[in-house]
């Protein structure tokens, strides 16, 4: 494990160095590289690394899981740039304190927490409960959701031309605006946990339905991250990821030769467009670009947030995506450019952020591994794949409200896995490890 993450890091700087700065230098990446800076990322690198050397050899919870994808499509990409742009040393230690803390304390918080009885974790599959009336009731509401929403932007039409996801992101669905937003939003993750369910409970027609209408909620607002985390999702249920985590960084090297290889053979496409620029590098650039302006102008310390409800006032006047949008990409302020963990942190914190949040993100972790205790992790996987995705874009506080985490939480919990309901029949076959 360790050593594919180890080539998986080669292999982004790699990628960067011989091929994707050269095509994406317009996204103002500033190529320059630093002999201090590429070795304070290897040091790190190493050194975090090992935290995951026997993390999946033994029972972990969900919030392991989700930092060690964090870890991977945030910090490693990150940590190429600091060594390949013109980064100031300064970003680079701050990032890599950040991180260091939250996997310590992640660590440290999971380690203090064992469940004493661990025999739900290796539950069979047989004992996941069948659909109740809750279960379908639900089903029913988010199906309704999705042709609703659809009959009145899109007449029920399909659009699945990648192409086209600005055109459907700026139309008139993106004036949703109140309670109707959030339930767009959680429509869209809630059908792809039913979505994959479907599947590993080997309800096949269902689960071909739950795909139709992802595919068409897609075509509502072009949103590609619906489609993405369902397709992830799938395959980590096919492939069986939680007993073979190996293949998550063996994947992303693959990826990373695939978007070496593809300008070789054909134009820029899909891997270096979706996979190199949207999902590695973009991200990482704009955590920087956040830390470059508030640096310089100040950090907000909530204001813009709940703290106004109890009379801060901020001193921007506008959101802090659309700021970066028109300050440091000189647009017109349409945009709304992702703020990632450490871009809301250090927006909001300044230099304190890399203390502040890590303790902050112990709240996170307990209510993930809250609403998951004793589920076993392979029923976690849309969950894992789609608020990993989510906190690597946004901020944590904003991942539990706007993305949905706390409502799907709690469905998660109450109505789609009950432990009452779901683990009668492990607590009979399955014995705990530690009782002889």
């Amino acid at each position: 494990m360790v050593i594919l993450i180890y080539l998986f890091r080669l292999s982004c700087d790699l990628y960067y160095e011989i091929s994707f700065s050269q095509n994406y230098s317009y996204y103002l990446f500033d190529h320059g590289f630093s002999y201090v800076n590429f070795i304070i990322s290897w040091v790190f690198t190493i050194f975090l690394s090992l935290r995951f050397r026997k993390t999946f050899n033994r029972t972990q919870k969900l919030s392991t899981y989700i930092v060690f994808l964090l870890y991977l499509l945030s910090f490693i990409p990150t940590m190429t740039l600091c060594a390949f742009e013109n980064f100031s040393f300064k970003f680079t230690a701050l990032v890599s304190i950040y991180w260091t803390l939250i996997i310590i304390l992640e660590y440290v918080f999971c380690s203090l927490r064992k469940d004493k009885k661990v025999w739900a974790l290796n539950a069979p599959a047989q004992s996941v409960a069948k659909n109740n009336a809750a279960t379908t009731m639900l089903s029913i509401a988010v199906i309704c959701s999705i042709l609703g929403f659809s009959y009145y932007y899109r007449g029920l039409a399909f659009n699945l031309n990648l192409d086209d996801v600005y055109v459907l992101r700026y139309s008139e669905i993106r004036s949703l605006g109140g309670i109707l937003k959030y339930v767009y939003i959680w429509t869209g993750v809630l059908a792809i946990v039913l979505c994959v369910r479907a599947l590993q409970n080997k309800k096949y027609l269902s689960f071909a339905v739950w795909v139709v209408l992802l595919l068409l909620y897609y075509s509502i607002s072009g949103t590609k991250t619906t489609v993405f985390v369902m397709l992830v999702s799938i395959f980590a249920v096919l492939l069986k990821l939680k007993d073979n985590m190996w293949l998550v960084p063996a994947l992303f090297i693959a990826l990373n030769l695939c978007a070496i290889v593809e300008p070789m053979i054909d134009e820029i496409g899909y891997f270096n467009g979706f996979w190199g620029l949207r999902t590695l590098f973009l991200p990482s650039n704009l955590t920087h670009m956040y830390y470059e302006y508030f640096s310089a102008n100040g950090p907000d310390y909530w204001a813009r947030s709940f703290m106004r409800h109890f009379g801060a006032v901020s001193k921007y006047d506008m959101d802090f995506g659309h700021i970066i949008d028109i300050e440091m990409y000189h647009a017109s302020g349409e945009g709304n450019s992702n703020t990632g963990m450490f871009g809301s942190a250090y927006a909001n914190w300044g230099d304190l952020c890399v203390i502040v949040y890590p303790c902050l993100m112990l709240v996170v972790f307990a209510f993930i591994n809250w609403f998951s205790k004793k589920v076993p992790i392979k029923y976690c996987y849309v969950l894992m794949i789609n608020y990993a995705f989510a906190l690597q874009n946004c901020d944590p506080f904003i991942c539990l409200m706007t993305n949905g985490l706390i409502v799907v939480g709690l469905i998660f919990k109450f109505i789609l896995y009950p432990k009452n309901k779901l683990f009668n029949s492990a607590k009979k076959s399955v014995s705990c490890p530690n009782a002889n």
